[in-house]
This record gives C-alpha cells, sequence and structure tokens, in this order.
C-alpha cells in the first residue's frame, strides 16, 4: 500500500476530525439506548419487539447511513412491506446476541438479509461495538483513500474480508496519527476514521494554506523527518510527501535557521545552483 501524506497541523482541521468523532460517537450511544440489545431474549425473535428496537435505532443513523438504504432496512423488519424478511430478527439477535454465533457468519447473514448495503451493516456492527468496528459509506471513503494516496476500494464490495482490510487501513492511519500529527491525548481509532472522512471533503481539498501555514507545514514535515533520522519517530518506514516552495516560505525558512543548516547542524554559507 502506498500513501502520501498531505498533513496540516492547522487546529482548526482537528477541531473538525474530532469534532466529527463526537459526533459519530454520539450516534452509536444514541443508536445502543434505542437498541436495548443487553435487554432481547431469544424468544422475542419472531414477535417483531427486536424490529422495533432495529428501526428506531436506524431513525439515529444520521449521515452515517445512506437515507435510502434507512429507509429500506425499515422495510425489511416491516410485515405489511413487501421487502420485509422473515429472518430479520434472527440475524439481529445473533450479530447483538449470540455470542457463540461467528461474527463473519452473522455479517454474511446481514449482507443476504438487507442486501449488500455496506453503509447499513457497517452500521449495524458500529453500533455493537465502537471500538472495534467503524460505520462506512463507501462513496466517501473511496475518495478519502484516493485522496491519502491508497488503493483500497469498499464500493460494490460489502463482505467481511472488505471490511476488515478497510478497518485495518484506518488502524494505520491511527498509528500515523499518533507519531505526527498534533492531537490532543491518544487518537482512537474513530478519529483516524474522522480524519479520512474530512480529508475528502469539499472544505478540505478546496483549502488553499497562507504563506504562514505553508511554514507550518514545512516544519511539521522537517519534525517527522528529523525524528525519523533520530529515532526519536517511533516509525518503521518513512513516507515522504513534496510541498511546493513559496519564496516568501523560503525567505522565512532561510530566517527561522539564523544560520544553522536544519540538517547537519552547521553554520552557513549554504550553496544554491547561483
Amino acid at each position: 500500500m502506498c500513501s502520501t501524506w498531505m498533513a496540516s497541523p492547522d487546529s482548526l482541521v482537528f477541531a473538525i476530525v474530532q469534532g466529527s468523532s463526537e459526533d459519530k460517537s454520539r450516534i452509536a450511544e444514541d443508536a445502543r439506548k434505542e437498541l436495548k440489545f443487553a435487554d432481547w431474549k431469544e424468544s422475542w425473535i419472531g414477535t417483531g419487539k427486536i424490529a422495533e428496537c432495529a428501526k428506531r435505532a436506524m431513525g439515529k443513523a444520521g449521515n452515517l447511513v445512506d437515507p435510502n438504504q434507512q429507509v429500506d432496512f425499515k422495510n425489511r423488519l416491516d410485515p405489511q412491506n413487501p421487502k420485509y424478511r422473515q429472518e430479520a430478527e434472527k440475524v439481529l439477535y445473533d450479530i447483538y446476541r449470540n455470542s457463540s454465533y461467528d461474527e463473519s457468519l452473522a455479517f454474511a447473514s446481514a449482507v443476504k438479509t438487507f442486501g449488500a448495503t455496506y453503509d447499513t451493516i457497517a452500521f449495524l456492527f458500529f453500533v455493537k461495538d465502537d471500538t472495534r468496528f467503524l460505520p462506512n459509506r463507501p462513496g466517501h471513503f473511496d475518495k478519502g483513500f484516493a485522496a491519502l494516496g491508497i488503493d483500497y476500494t469498499t464500493s460494490y464490495r460489502c463482505s467481511w474480508e472488505n471490511y476488515h482490510g478497510f478497518i485495518n487501513i484506518i488502524k494505520e492511519i491511527r498509528v500515523v496519527m499518533e507519531d505526527m500529527l498534533p492531537m490532543e491525548g491518544t487518537p482512537r481509532l474513530i478519529d483516524a476514521h474522522s480524519f479520512v472522512w474530512v480529508v475528502q471533503e469539499d472544505r478540505f481539498t478546496d483549502w488553499n494554506p497562507d504563506a504562514e501555514q505553508n511554514i507550518q507545514i514545512e516544519q511539521t514535515t522537517e519534525d517527522y523527518i528529523q525524528g525519523v533520522i533520530s529515532g526519536n519517530g517511533g516509525r518503521r518506514s518513512v513516507t515522504s510527501s513534496v510541498f511546493a516552495r513559496s519564496a516568501e516560505v523560503v525567505k522565512e525558512t532561510r530566517k527561522r535557521a539564523k544560520g544553522i543548516c536544519q540538517y547537519c547542524n552547521q553554520p552557513a554559507p549554504f550553496f544554491d545552483k547561483t
């Protein structure tokens, strides 16, 4: 997997990331309150009780599940709807309450019953445990991965194997965030998820850093590379990014250096092509 990072230390960007994470965590919590799956009994299967809990929980999904998928999910739990699936309550019980049932089989059963709708299936597992599982809207995350140079696709590939690949990539991104990005505390899995979510949004892709922010970006990159060279970076490999230097960035960088080379710590003169 090849990735190219353009990490901005601008505090606003990371406030957006952390705000997005809190929103998703709140959604998961609200959905769990509606599910109350700890109270479910196997005897409830087929009574409609589990279906009503699940429909209320899906109503809390917000932008984590496409609105059309939310409607389709509820229809498959409604005996009065042509899309009703009799086995739906059993599938939900297996996901949330059947500890002896393999999660990969539960995922496959959910796909068979509710359709290969990645938003819906990922949301069901995210609500079950938001420390292990993540929501996924493929249209957003395929764009986010592409923006980061990550060659991985989830669209039309709703399977347990693909879902775990998706989560493992987010775990790798979380490690990078912990090593080199200016966030408060240790980033959670949902923070890394939100970072990918944010980088594909227009407010991020259309952002043009000013000269001062460009200098901050360069300094962040320099600090990270120096950490790797000195052995303090904690990373096994280096992924480099290329930034176009404006004349002002060059001027300010030299001013900050105060005549000392930041690579070898030796004094000037510095030689360029002239």
